[in-house]
Order: C-alpha cells, then structure tokens, then sequence
C-alpha cells in the first residue's frame, strides 16, 4: 500500500483530534505523532497497524473505506487488554495542511469555532461506529438544558433513564438568548430549578469554547437538546458543533399546527427542515399526523421521525386532577377565571406574524379593570416582553407601567415559567393569539378556547385548521367581552364542545406511555439489549 504524499488527521471517533499531519513514510517510520507508543507502521494481514518501540500493535485499522477519493481507516487503540479506545485516521490534501493546521489552532486559542473543517460525512461516519460499538454496553446520554421553562418536554424521560442500568444520564445547564436579547444568560435559572429538586448537574454558565472541548471529553453517545434554534444558544452547542455525535430531539411545543415557521414563500421551513431536524439521529412526534406534516417537509424524507406520544402532553393531561389558580377571590366560586397567552410574533417581522399584543393590551386592561366578575392571568411568551422594547413596539416605561397597572388589580395577575398545566386546568377560558397554547390548551376540550386572530399570521397545516374550527375565533376584545356575558349567563351554547372532543382523541393517540416509548427507542438505535435493572 502506498501511502506516497499523503497526509492524514489521527484522531479519536467521539472528533477529539490527536494529531494534525501525519505522514506514512516510505521506510516505516510515522511522521507527526509525538508519541512513542504510535513509532511504526506496517501491513499485516491486509490490515494496517501501528506499532511501538518494541514491535508491539497498538492500534489496529479493521476497516478501510475510500470516501470521495480520500481514504479513511477506523481502528482501535489498545493499552490494556480490557479497554479499547476507537480511532480514526483521515486522509486530507496537502494543499489544505497549512490553512486546516492554522483553523484548529485558531480554535484552540478561542477565536473562531466556525473555522472547523472536517468533513461532516467522516463525522457521520464515526457516529455510526460509536453507535454499533455500543451494543450490550453502556451508554451515556446528556441533555443540554437552556430554557427550564420547556423542560416539562424532557423530565420524564430524563427520570425514566435514570433507572436504566445501561444509561448514565448527565444534564449540563447552558446560558440562552431570546429574541430581544444581545447577549447569553439565564442559565443561573436552570442551575437554580435543578438545585431546588436536587437533580445533579454540570453547569456551563457561560460561553465559552473550552465547553464543547469539555463536552467531547465526556464523550456522550446522545445529546438531547431543548429547541432547534441554533441562534438561542451559544455556538459551541450548536448543530454543527455537536456533529460528534448523535441528537436526539423532543419537541418543546405539544404539537406543531403550522405548515412552515414564517410567512415568506420559497424559504427554509424551520418546522421541520433545519439543519438540526436533518442531523437528528431521531425526533420524536405525538402522532401519525405530525410525523406526515413533518415528513413531507423534511429533505431527508422523515426516515428520524419516531411516533412516541409527547410527556408534556401527558402531565397537561394529567394536571386535570391538581388545578390551581393563583388568584384568591372572597367570590372566587363565581368569578369567571381565563388565561390571556399573548405570542411574541408581530406583524412585520417576516416570521408567525400570530401577535396582537400591541393592538389589544390596553383594551384588556381596561376590561378586567370594570369587571369584577372576572379573574384573568397574562401568561406570556417567554419572550414577549423583550421583543416587544427590542424591536420598539412599546417604550419600556409604557410597558412597566402597564405591567405595574396590572399586578396592582385584585383580579388579575401574571404567570411566567413552564409549569403551566394545573393553571390550565383551573381555568375555565383561554384567550391567546397562538401558538403553542392555542394547540395545548385543546386538551381541555371541555374548556372554550378563544382564538384572536392575526389575519396575516402564517398558515396553518392540517391540525392547525382542526384546532382553528373547534375553537372561537375572534378579532377584538369587543368581541371577546361579547363572547363571556354570553357563556357566563348561559346564553352561548357551545357548538363546537364535540368538535373539540372528538379533536382531543385525534391528537393524542397516546394517553400515556410517551417516555417509555422514546427512552425504548434511544435503546433500540444503541442496540441496547434489555437486562434487569
């Protein structure tokens, strides 16, 4: 085998280089490796080997594979009898080895994460060889957490894991940025959630690139990350940067009612075709309908997309037996109570375009204000309020002031966090311009649920026009308050309480079972072999 002018990377399969040049020379010797155990090399039974001092193998290369002219061989290290450590090594051109060799130093000096350049096709490749390498071994599952507010979505599974013998599980608590935002923070409100319930956990606080050189010392076989927007977290955790290894995804919303996220045409369905969606080893739907919608928008053709149920749906459903409203009326039996679930998408912004905030905030002020017989609680977006000062579509003293109006009333406050199901449950309206809650909230179907409509907002897919048809749609606060005295005095019958039963059964195949189902699917692509924990 001739291994003429030619240059390879040594490196570990998990993406943790060992060495940058290595040269094969015409008498044996190996060039670029500063180690004494990796001195030789030879062919021995069709195979190439590297040998120490002493003639002994080191690293054996089982497989040979030429990938678009360069060629790649996968081995293994070994030091001791037991332990096996799996190794690359990557052939590269010359002509790249100065550019390429100055890129990773770059990166190892913190300047620029993006200046990685090896082929993602060799890092797919290595993917699939730490996946089959796992089989009867134990594997070790991270879930990088940026948002505590969906990790409703995650917390069973992540509870479910912790009893699996095969599965180490670790949460990592990283910083986030919401639209609005300039800069990455919140991660002390992750750390603080998991320091409450005593949940262990690795804390990067802030960003810095020394973390995914951490995270790939950890070597996970899976990473579960919380969202698909690479922009909300810092770039060392993004798509790209964790293509060492294998994402698995639970989607933070309940269910997707949207054919694409913006309203522009010929654009990137950020739904369900992003970058992220696409390197998913899996994505995990609530039903059949979500995976066909997700499916028939996705280049990759959907073959990730499990059919699991959803947790968070599950503990929506489950809150129904523990309501709790926060507002305490000496009439509280006779108030009407209603959730108001503002979206943070404006008109103009070229993306949902479902927000109405601005239009109606102080028409409801004023209705909650002259009306006693009512109880309401703003929960808005998590990012509702940043993006409205970020983008100036209310001066920050209005909003403050408006915000301090509202807490000062008697029957009216507001909610911020995830855990939401049991305010839902206690309610007897909801009043929200979408998204998610306009989905979620149709698990209680005995509940009306009132749509203020956006008529610019992005178009619905299939689910979203069902949902859109069960519920009551509206596009004033006139007509809101119009609606209340109606039911309140028993004058509004409820068509649509059919509608929406019938609706509930459709979208949730799965009453339960959600996390057994996605943890067993996590197993079955390890080929994890089910043993008594």
């Amino acid at each position: 085998m001739n291994f003429e002018k030619k240059i390879f990377y040594f490196c570990r399969v998990d993406g943790v280089i060992i060495a940058n040049n290595v040269i094969l020379q015409n008498d044996h010797t190996i060039k670029g490796i500063n180690c004494i155990n990796e001195s030789r090399w030879e062919i021995r039974e069709n195979n190439l080997v590297f040998l120490n001092l002493n003639g002994q193998v080191t690293t054996k290369f089982h497989i040979k594979i030429n990938l678009e002219g360069k060629l790649i061989f996968l081995g293994s290290y070994c030091d001791k009898p037991t332990r096996e450590v799996h190794h690359l090594l990557l052939e590269k051109n010359i002509t790249e080895t100065i550019g390429l060799h100055s890129a990773l130093r770059k990166i190892e000096q913190k300047i620029n994460l993006k200046s990685t350049d090896l082929d993602n096709n060799i890092f797919s490749l290595s993917r699939q060889v730490a996946r089959l390498e796992r089989t009867n071994r134990k594997i070790k599952v991270v879930f990088l957490v940026h948002n505590i507010a969906t990790w409703d979505s995650l917390a069973s599974v992540y509870e479910m894991m912790c009893k699996e013998s095969r599965i180490e599980v670790i949460i990592i608590t990283i910083p986030r940025r919401f639209p609005g935002e300039n800069s990455f923070a919140h991660e002390d409100e992750s750390h603080n959630f998991f320091e409450f319930k005593k949940i262990p956990h690795i804390r990067f606080s802030k960003s810095n690139i020394n973390n995914l050189q951490l995270l790939k010392y950890i070597n996970p076989d899976a990473v579960f990350r919380q969202a698909p927007w690479d922009n909300d977290i810092p770039e060392e955790y993004s798509t790209k940067s964790l293509s060492f290894t294998n994402l698995f995804y639970v989607p933070y919303y309940g269910f997707n009612i949207l054919k694409k996220f913006n309203i522009q045409n010929n654009y990137t369905n950020f739904y369900s075709n992003l970058d992220f969606h696409k390197a998913c080893a899996q994505i995990f739907c609530e039903s059949d309908m979500t995976k066909k919608e997700m499916s028939t928008n996705n280049d990759r053709g959907g073959d990730n997309l499990i059919v699991t149920g959803h947790p968070k749906l599950e503990k929506l459903l489950e809150a129904q037996n523990n309501p709790q409203w926060p507002l305490s009326n000496n009439q509280r039996n006779k108030v009407f109570k209603i959730i108001w679930a503002p979206h943070h998408s404006f008109t103009g912004s070229q993306w949902l375009s479902f927000g109405l905030f601005t239009e109606v905030y102080k028409d409801m002020i004023r209705w909650v204000r002259l009306n006693e017989e009512i109880e309401m609680v703003l929960k808005p977006h998590p990012a509702l309020f940043s993006t409205l000062i970020d983008n100036k579509l209310v001066l920050k003293e209005e909003l403050d002031s408006f915000i301090k109006e509202w807490m000062l009333l008697p029957n009216a406050t507001i909610i911020e966090g995830g855990d939401y199901g049991a305010l839902m449950a206690a309610s007897d309206m909801m009043i929200t311009d979408g998204v998610s809650f306009l989905a979620e909230y149709s698990i209680f179907w005995q509940k009306p649920l009132v749509f203020l409509e956006n008529k610019k907002h992005a178009p619905f897919n299939e689910m979203g026009e069902l949902i859109k048809n069960a519920s009551y749609v509206v596009h004033s606060v006139e007509e809101i308050q119009d609606l209340v005295r109606k039911i309140c005095c028993n004058k509004k019958n409820d068509v649509r309480l059919k509608k929406r039963e019938k609706l509930f059964h459709k979208l949730m195949p799965f009453k339960k079972g959600a996390a057994k189902n996605i943890v067993d699917s996590v197993k079955l692509y390890f080929n994890l072999i089910d043993v008594k924990n």
